[in-house]
């Protein structure tokens, strides 16, 4: 009985362990497919960062401008701006300030030349009335900007620099200060040689008294076809190649004018000055002044061109009260004259309305006599 009860309770003991381990494999199996779900949520949660990571970059350090000993630099609002001064010279020299401000020889110019650097990640406009100009104490008028300028500091791309040149307005003693730059109220930094040398004898030479009798420059005189040479103070004017045109049932006379100012004053020219006595034939002579001019479009204070168009001439434009000379060398332009049926030309006068302004380029001599019939005429 007892054996038989021993082997009884050997044999549940075998089942039981029979059962435990049946039960076993199911709870592993389980488990594996956690594991796995938990491992490839992993995976996808780490590749997904990575992707993440490879859309957004980091963003970029934008290096500033580097300035030379003859700039001016500094770094504010996102831009890089570095400044030199390029140009001391008369306000005369630029007829768009003499329109608009009047013909004043104590007014001068000074022009920066700004390069301006964006360093944001997005495309920027750079304001430029940020830049002021001064003597330390005063700010100078800031005129305008030159040319196309203003456009270029218009949507200035990331990490991209643009250039431009701004114009100040100031007399001779306050170019003759401490100049100095700033940005936003706060001044740029001085690299060492930020006002140019130049500007010292310009002053210099402009504070004489009497600007008709300081001459500088020699004068060469050049030959031309049917030439005439006309020398005064400080301008030396050479006159030639009167040209005759028909348009229609009009008659023109064109002559070209070459202007040389000997002096280092900037100095003006009255084109509607310039006038002839044509007669026809004997008759009597009539007085005929210039009616258009053919000249540099930047020497004429708003231009206005005109349809008429004559042959080998350039562009017509109506005629202005003035035109600015050139600094150096000559100042070419071209009157046209309306002259019906007039074909002798007696005599030159040059009839001018700024006879007492002496920043007005005149002709002392009362008459020039060119006696002679026109050349034949260049039918349109």
């Amino acid at each position: 009985m007892y054996r038989s009860g021993m082997i009884l309770l050997a044999a549940m003991l075998l089942l039981c362990g029979c059962t435990v381990k049946e039960s076993e494999p199911a709870a592993t199996g389980v488990q594996d497919v956690q594991n796995e779900e938990s491992i490839t949520s992993t995976l996808v949660s780490e590749t997904s960062a990575s992707v993440v990571s490879e859309k957004t970059p980091s963003v970029r350090e934008i290096p500033p401008l580097t300035a030379s000993r003859s700039e001016c630099s500094g770094t504010a609002e996102g831009f890089s701006v570095c400044a030199r001064l390029t140009d001391l010279k008369s306000s005369l020299y630029y007829p768009d300030i003499v329109n608009e401000l009047g013909a004043d020889p104590a007014v001068f110019v000074i022009t920066a030349r700004v390069r301006v650097k964006n360093l944001s990640e997005n495309e920027c406009s750079f304001d430029y009335t940020a830049l002021t100009l001064s003597d330390g104490s005063t700010p100078f008028y800031r005129c305008f900007l030159s040319g196309d300028s203003e456009e270029k500091l218009l949507n200035i791309g990331s990490g991209k620099t643009a250039t431009a040149d701004i114009r100040y307005i100031c007399s001779p003693e306050q170019a003759a200060g401490e100049i100095c730059m700033e940005l936003w109220g706060n001044a740029l930094t001085d690299n060492g040689k930020f006002i140019p040398d130049e500007f010292a004898n310009i002053i210099e030479i402009q504070s004489a008294d009497d600007v008709r009798e300081h001459l500088y420059r020699p004068y060469y005189i050049h030959r031309f076809p049917n030439y005439c040479f006309i020398s005064d103070k400080p301008t030396v004017y050479e006159f030639h190649d009167p040209r005759c045109f028909t348009v229609g049932d009009k008659r023109y006379l064109s002559v070209s004018y070459d202007a040389y100012n000997r002096s280092d004053y900037a100095q003006l020219i009255e084109p509607g000055a310039f006038v002839y006595y044509i007669s026809e034939d004997e008759g009597t002579p009539q007085k005929t002044e210039p009616l258009y001019i053919s000249a540099d479009e930047e020497l004429i204070p708003a231009p206005e061109q005109v349809s008429l168009e004559l042959d080998g001439v350039g562009k017509l434009y109506e005629m202005p009260d003035f035109i600015s000379m050139n600094p150096e060398g000559a100042t070419e332009f071209t009157l046209i004259y309306e002259i019906g049926t007039l074909n002798k030309m007696c005599y030159f006068l040059f009839t001018s309305e700024h006879e007492e302004l002496p920043y007005y380029s005149r002709i002392d001599m009362p008459k020039s006599v060119f006696e002679g019939y026109l050349p034949e005429e260049e039918n349109e």
